[in-house]
């Protein structure tokens, strides 16, 4: 039994054409968490590998072109201009995010928590239950289904780049993780990446929350099936589960949940770490897999254990 995994579109940047490439070779989620993969699927993954090593060889090839200080200066201040428009627009867009119109959330949603969470034991609590004492909720969708035994790698990255949750609690904000596995699944991947304290993560298993919001595609479930905002085919779409970003606000005089904004695209946004990685050279260095490519954070863990222990046995 061959284990499948997810595999991402990796996002193109506008001033690099050869991630478009990458884009239309990579752009079918190969496995969404499923438990064997066909002789077929095994053969587009391995094609699709080769290329994708082959591209990722050409990005990281020195394209930098060698100059003196003054061209240097003349080609910087270039792009400056254009990062400067950049950020212009990007405060433009944000603002119209501000600014849209909010739904009253009708639906009763239930969610699973775990002990941790609530400091004893696992409970059934509400949406608004979700925002402890803040006005603000941000809910990550994390790919996790009841099937599976890990959740996604890619949402996993997104999970490890989440802010240190007290600076949004500064601003009245809490973010929470929901996904449809059950709780002690999800619970006992939390603890292995070290992420109990992190952030606090639910199940919506028993509740129509990820179906309502796009976070999980199941024509058997509900239709017209849409994702972002948009009627799918579901012969050519993968459908299963989804990551997405959805906010939610209390109101100011009524204290009912209201739903601001959701999101689906161009998540890549929201990772720190390829904000860093996007100013060097070599960019993201993606591969097929885009982020699910890092590695887990128990992975980092079970290696330093491993590294102590061998410590250990040569100091005897």
């Amino acid at each position: 039994m061959v284990k499948k995994q997810p595999i991402f579109t990796p996002l193109t940047s506008l001033d690099d054409p050869t991630r478009h490439l990458q884009d239309y070779l990579f752009s079918i989620k190969l496995a969404q968490f499923q438990t064997t993969v066909t002789k077929e699927s095994l053969v587009f993954y391995s094609v699709s590998f080769l290329f994708s090593t082959i591209i990722r060889a050409f990005n990281m090839s020195d394209k930098q072109k060698v100059t003196n200080p003054k061209e240097w200066l003349q080609a910087r201040l270039a792009v400056l201009e254009k990062e400067k428009q950049h950020a212009q627009q990007a405060a433009l867009i944000a603002q119209e995010i501000r600014n849209l119109p909010k739904v009253l959330v009708t639906e009763p949603y239930k969610f699973d928590a775990a002990p941790s969470v609530l400091g004893g034991a696992p409970a059934t609590v509400s949406l608004k239950d979700l925002f402890g004492d803040k006005s603000q909720l941000i809910v990550y969708h994390f790919m996790f289904s009841p099937e599976d035994e890990d959740g996604c790698w890619g949402c996993s990255f997104q999970a490890g780049n989440f802010p240190d949750l007290r600076y949004l609690a500064e601003k009245d904000t809490a973010l929470a993780v929901v996904s449809r596995a059950p709780i002690s699944k999800i619970a006992a991947f939390q603890a292995a990446n070290r992420w109990t304290k992190a952030f606090p993560w639910y199940s919506s298993l028993n509740s129509s929350f990820n179906y309502d919001f796009q976070a999980t595609l199941d024509p058997a479930v509900k239709t017209p099936v849409e994702y972002s905002y948009k009627q799918v085919d579901t012969t050519k779409f993968p459908m299963g589960e989804q990551p997405g970003f959805s906010v939610f606000a209390l109101g100011r005089d009524d204290g009912q949940v209201y739903h601001t904004y959701s999101t689906y695209q161009a998540l890549d946004r929201f990772h720190q770490t390829y904000t860093y990685l996007d100013i060097t050279p070599k960019g993201r260095q993606e591969g097929p897999m885009g982020p699910a490519g890092f590695k887990l954070p128990r992975d980092w863990y079970e290696a330093e254990e491993e590294e102590e222990k061998k410590g250990e046995k040569s100091d005897e």
